[in-house]
């Protein structure tokens, strides 16, 4: 292309589009590559039956047409990464309570009907993906034009930090009932602005006012190094967190208390 043709505003926009489609094209060569010669990789503990689903799941949120069961698995066999790739095994972390109900359904079901009914389990798992695409979007806006706060915020489980641990997770029957050491690790991570880590005592009280204070500190220290760095402070925030009825119901009263300055919004990841 012309060098030439870069001054005028379609120029423009054609070498940034020609950027970013560079950008999300993979390493040269790696497609061309033999899986056999790749390093292996591990996938969420799950099967490969959960794996078609998500594909289609991205299909259908895409609006694009998704390969049949029968040339999704001849094609992952035939490809070689059927031997590359490994799901990793079961985690303590709880299931999605729809996720749960429709896949016993699907093993439950007697007859097509049944079946058909509860496929809606591949339309939860597309707006599960409409969810995440939305998180996604507003994440690298508020990181790359910063006219949006957007913060996710989580805990770990408190077992994760407890000493000694056993092999197994299977605790000795002499020691259940001995207190071990353990604490309480939140993040709140502010995209585009900062990394928060909050560490405490097992023993405090845990909910909606541990929240609301963990995230109040990581808008004040975003706040500050705004300042501090000359850049604009938006009006508009946005927070994404787990387990909402739970820890981040007061948030509604912060959202009332700061109508009239900040337009809030809490959604459940």
């Amino acid at each position: 292309m012309d060098s030439a043709n870069f001054t005028t505003e379609d120029g423009r926009a054609t070498l940034v589009q020609a950027l970013v489609d560079s950008a999300l094209c993979s390493a040269p060569g790696l497609v061309e590559n033999n899986p056999a010669q790749l390093p292996r990789r591990y996938l969420p503990p799950g099967n490969f039956s959960d794996l078609y689903r998500l594909y289609t799941a991205a299909c259908h949120a895409a609006k694009q047409p998704a390969a049949s069961c029968s040339t999704f698995f001849r094609t992952l066999r035939s490809s070689g990464w059927r031997k590359k790739l490994r799901h990793r095994p079961r985690t303590t972390h709880s299931k999605c309570t729809t996720c749960h109900i429709l896949k016993d359904r699907i093993r439950k079901s007697k007859s097509l009907q049944e079946h058909a009914a509860a496929a809606q389990y591949l339309r939860h798992l597309a707006g599960q993906f409409s969810d995440r695409q939305c998180y996604w979007q507003f994440r690298h806006r508020a990181a790359h034009r910063h006219d949006l706060i957007v913060a996710i915020q989580d805990s770990m489980d408190k077992s994760k930090f407890r000493m000694p641990r056993y092999a197994g997770g299977i605790v000795p029957k002499a020691l259940e009932q001995k207190v071990r050491p353990e604490c309480e690790l939140t993040a709140c991570i502010v995209h585009g602005r900062g990394i928060y880590i909050y560490v405490a005592d097992p023993d405090m009280s845990f909910g909606s006012d541990w929240s609301m204070e963990v995230f109040s500190r990581s808008l004040q220290a975003s706040w500050e190094q705004a300042q501090k760095r000359g850049m604009l402070w938006p009006r508009a925030c946005k927070l994404f967190s787990d387990n909402t009825p739970k820890e981040l119901q007061l948030f509604k009263v912060m959202f009332i208390l700061y109508n009239s300055v900040l337009s809030f919004n809490v959604s459940k990841f």
